[in-house]
């Protein structure tokens, strides 16, 4: 939505997933003269993670959600534009691995 409105920066990022697309995001977030929003995956225990491992597994969360396809990392410059550049890219994995569905499905186990 953000990005319809051209004068933007937007990203999505998961930190444990890709602590370099991070703070590559995070840096032209700040050095964009204009507004600029980044969007971060962060889970919780709502997010149906199994115990007894559960936040200690914060990284391997993030990483199922960017590889299964859940969690897109983005990037989205709209100064590329003026340079003739794709505002756009996507640094999610070529392939996705695991299936989304099994990743949303999973149920919190009782306690």
């Amino acid at each position: 939505m953000f990005m319809g409105y051209g004068n933007v920066y937007v990203a999505s990022i998961a930190v444990g997933a890709s602590p370099s697309q991070s703070v590559k995001a995070l840096i032209e977030a700040d050095s964009y003269v204009g507004p600029s929003i980044v969007l971060t995956y962060s889970p919780c225990i709502e997010h149906k993670i199994k115990f007894p491992r559960g936040l200690s597994r914060l990284a391997d969360e993030m990483t199922k959600a960017v590889n299964t396809g859940y969690w897109p990392l983005f990037r989205y410059d709209p100064a590329k534009i003026t340079r003739g550049v794709n505002p756009f890219v996507l640094d999610a994995p070529k392939k996705l691995v695991g299936d989304v569905h099994d990743f949303t499905g999973r149920t919190m186990p009782s306690v």
